[in-house]
């Protein structure tokens, strides 16, 4: 699953406003250089080597993001932010970069960076606008359905889940002040109608907000729901947070068990739980923390602590591989714990600043880094940064990657030009 910075998105809700709907087909643009070098200095000996690089608009001298990048059979798709209500989505051939086909909706999506989540089941791309979802044919571009909140005066989260073929989002009033309840639905994808599962109600002038599900298939064989209820008071003379953690049986309609007030700084991570041999592992503001997914007990937990952005967890990524769990939080700190203690296996901080996801490939850590506008590389078993694709124009912005596991391709945009390598691992 690919996310994208939801803080841009707010800006561009906003303030944008558009006309138009649709999906078109394209003939792949020219290339077009850019008046600055392209300076890819690599300090290491290479294992990437550049295939192709196309650019993503004719006209190359605006820089914009390039975000939720999606890999699907022979195709790769991606949203374009910052750049206005024309062909926000791009569906391009991995083997040329060609461009297959572009979609809009200009009447309803202001700017690509209003969509915070983008998702992929099967031959469907799935849209959240916060409070739009559009799913399109990922062969044609062309849209199947979509679901627009606003019509009904409602609001939805920036951010779904999608498992074994149904979308999960959070509907609620529009008003973070006064929101009184809160609706975990979902949706099968194939036909776009809302079921309510279940639904968490304001306390002591606290608003509900359902985030970071992720599904796990207990001993019984139940299917539970992983999620965060991220409540915060905005009455309070400054807004306070609190992070509740639940577990929800989807198999019989019931709570589990739920842990309360888990995080100090009423702050925590948005994206997705991880689920690991029976344990949740959830980030709060600058601490891991270790769940028995079962129960519900705390197993252990890790403070990074630092200010500001030091160690800050809101957008850190983690995975676990190799038995050991891999958490990447804001700046350039890597750490590999063990999944089982929390203790430390290794500790770099020579990466790159990411609020991205990782990627793991034969053996080692990909990335992209918002703080150095490149790809970092790092080897699985010690941390050693062994590979960095540096920023090719001073204003090239940040992006994630993708990664194509069987051909071993990876793809990665500098804001320009959107680029693939061979990984020659």
């Amino acid at each position: 699953m690919k996310f994208i910075l939801h803080g841009y998105a707010l800006i561009f809700t906003a303030i944008m406003y558009m006309t138009t709907t649709g999906c078109k087909d394209i003939v792949a643009p020219l290339e077009l250089e850019l008046p600055q070098q392209d300076t890819m200095v690599n300090q290491f000996d290479s294992f990437l080597e550049l295939l192709w690089r196309v650019p993503i608009n004719q006209d190359t001298s605006g820089s914009f993001f390039v975000l939720g990048l999606q890999l699907y059979r022979n195709k790769i798709m991606f949203i374009k932010g910052f750049d206005g209500p024309e062909d926000i989505v791009h569906c391009r051939d991995q083997s040329t970069g060609g461009v297959l086909w572009t979609w809009s909706d200009p009447e309803n999506i202001q700017d690509g960076a209003s969509i915070p989540t983008t998702q992929v089941w099967e031959d469907m791309l799935v849209l959240c606008s916060w409070h739009q979802i559009d799913v399109l044919n990922i062969n044609s571009g062309v849209s199947i359905w979509k679901s627009s909140l606003r019509k009904q005066g409602g609001c939805g989260n920036p951010r779904i889940a999608l498992f074994n073929g149904y979308i999960y989002h959070t509907h609620s009033d529009c008003s973070m002040v006064f929101d009184s309840l809160s609706h975990l639905v979902r949706a099968h994808i194939t036909e776009g109608r809302w079921d309510t599962l279940l639904t968490l109600a304001k306390a002591d002038n606290y608003s509900s907000r359902i985030e970071s599900l992720n599904l796990w298939m207990n001993p019984q064989g139940d299917s539970i729901l992983i999620f965060q209820d991220r409540r915060i008071n905005l009455l309070a003379p400054y807004a306070v947070g609190r992070i509740d953690l639940h577990a929800y049986n989807l198999t019989q309609r019931r709570h589990e068990w739920q842990a309360d007030n888990i995080d100090p700084s009423g702050n925590s991570n948005v994206w997705a739980t991880y689920i690991y041999h029976n344990k949740v592992y959830f980030l709060g503001s600058r601490t891991v923390y270790c769940f028995d997914a079962q129960q519900g007990k705390l197993l252990w937990q890790r403070y990074f602590g630092g200010g500001g952005f030091e160690h800050f967890m809101g957008s850190a990524s983690q995975m676990v591989v190799n038995g050991q769990l891999w958490v990447k939080p804001a700046n350039r700190r890597l750490v590999a714990l063990d999944p089982n203690s929390g203790a430390i296996f290794w500790d770099t901080n020579e990466g790159g600043a990411s609020p991205y996801p990782m990627v793991y490939y034969k053996g080692h850590i990909f990335y992209g880094s918002s703080g150095d506008g490149g790809v970092f590389v790092h080897r699985a078993s010690d941390g050693k940064l062994v590979q960095r694709i540096r920023r090719p124009f001073s204003s090239t912005l940040s992006s994630d990657i993708a990664i194509n596991q069987e051909a071993g391709l990876l793809f990665w945009s500098d804001g320009y030009f959107l680029r693939c390598y061979k990984i020659k691992l």
